[in-house]
């Protein structure tokens, strides 16, 4: 079978950012499959920013534990299958195309979405596979969601930003009541949300369903070294590597740390920091090459966060290759990178595009080919200048074969065992 199977059914399900507004049809296509949703434990984690990494800092280490872990991510950089994560590393794309082909007729008879199709999957994959535990990223959302499906073992969310208006509201307020349906009665939530405000709404929330909420901000973090890919760190006193920088990266371990020290309270320490310290998170402030890297900041928060980071942690100039979504205020991102860089230009996303927006398509900074950007910017490279590619994950993604043969979620240098 062509490992291009799962793409080539995939693309029959129409475009990656259409989604249906319930649930009922992929709840009707689990009921005709047997449910599989029941068949796993869970974990799901939803928030505006660092929802990928959390989760593979969870996943890490309870399969570094020996359990049977699977992560379900989104989106991809190069393949599909990389959203499907057995133990760490993504499952066939043969298996994954042959489960595809099986249940394409169901897909078809609910008309479930490109994304609720890879969901129904996930949860027939983890249930074959018999996985101990599935952790479900949160694609959009949360309320109405496909990954909300199942009774979790508890929540996370990481944080809430400006991101999706059109979808989930207009204030941070009407984001956060969207993210918080995927807490369940009785259940465990683990956050990184900081603001007086909307925290309260968060406690009123679990209140009336009566879960119980933990914060990161109960969890001390304090920073022992950092550079470019990698920092060492305390949490809660007991010392951490991380193979990714800056705030976020540490404000991530932290809530994954609280997460699995209530939930699996029989977990060593020594497991948590293995775990924590093989995980590669790809196209996230990743170094591709010496003066090279690919952080798929797709919203204000994110690239706020990482143009803070390269602005204390590098000395040298900056250049910048970066697209938008048409979802997303480019403009006022674009003033922050021109701001913080000696030049940049502004490239097309594949199918994300403002396409009817005269102001993007004839900036003076445009360049109609992201490859062709990236080649010039890097030609025009000096001592002491790195190159950053940012604003969407899909320009990452579409970036990333000039750099990489293939994804992967774990430190190359790492082979941490425990007994």
């Amino acid at each position: 079978m062509s490992q291009d199977v799962l793409n080539e059914v995939l693309k029959r399900r129409g475009a990656e950012n259409c989604k249906n507004p319930s649930l009922e049809s992929l709840l009707s296509a689990l009921e005709v499959c047997g449910h599989p949703e029941k068949s796993v434990h869970t974990l799901v984690i939803g928030g505006t920013n660092g929802k990928g990494s959390t989760a593979l800092l969870i996943g890490s280490t309870l399969s570094l534990a020996g359990y049977n872990v699977g992560n379900y991510l989104s989106p991809h950089l190069c393949h599909p299958s990389e959203r499907f994560l057995r133990n760490m590393e993504p499952e066939s794309a043969v298996t994954l195309g042959a489960l595809a082909e099986e249940f394409e007729p169901t897909a078809e008879k609910y008309q479930l979405s490109y994304f609720e199709f890879l969901t129904l999957l996930a949860f027939i994959w983890a249930k074959r596979a018999k996985l101990d535990f599935l952790i479900l990223e949160v694609g959009l959302g949360g309320r109405f969601d496909a990954t909300n499906v199942t009774d979790p073992l508890a929540v996370a969310i990481t944080n809430i930003g400006l991101d999706h208006t059109e979808i989930l509201g207009p204030t941070h307020s009407h984001i956060l009541k969207e993210k918080m349906g995927i807490i369940p009665k009785e259940g465990l939530v683990f956050t990184g949300i900081v603001e007086p405000d909307l925290k309260k709404e968060l406690e009123e929330y679990c209140e009336t369903l009566d879960s119980i909420y933990y914060y990161m901000d109960q969890v001390k973090t304090r920073v022992l070294s950092e550079c470019l890919g990698h920092q060492s760190l305390y949490i809660n006193e007991y010392e951490f590597e991380l193979n990714l920088p800056g705030q976020a990266a540490r404000n991530n371990a932290a809530l994954a740390f609280l997460l699995l020290r209530v939930v699996f309270p029989k977990l060593s320490m020594k497991t948590l920091q293995e775990g924590f310290k093989r995980v590669k998170v790809p196209g996230r402030l990743e170094q591709v090459s010496p003066n090279v890297i690919l952080s798929g900041d797709h919203n204000w928060e994110g690239l706020q966060s990482t143009m803070s980071f390269l602005r204390e942690s590098f000395s040298g100039k900056l250049r910048v290759v970066c697209g938008f979504g048409d979802d997303k205020p480019w403009e006022k991102m674009l003033k922050l990178i021109e701001n913080e860089s000696i030049d940049y230009q502004l490239v097309p996303v594949k199918g994300r595009n403002p396409s009817k927006n005269p102001n993007y398509l004839n900036h003076e900074k445009f360049c109609s080919s992201p490859l062709q950007a990236l080649e010039q910017q890097r030609g025009l490279l000096k001592e002491g200048e790195m190159l950053l590619v940012t604003g969407s994950l899909y320009l990452v993604a579409e970036l990333y074969p000039q750099f990489r043969a293939s994804v992967r979620f774990l430190n190359d240098t790492e082979e941490a065992v425990l007994v």
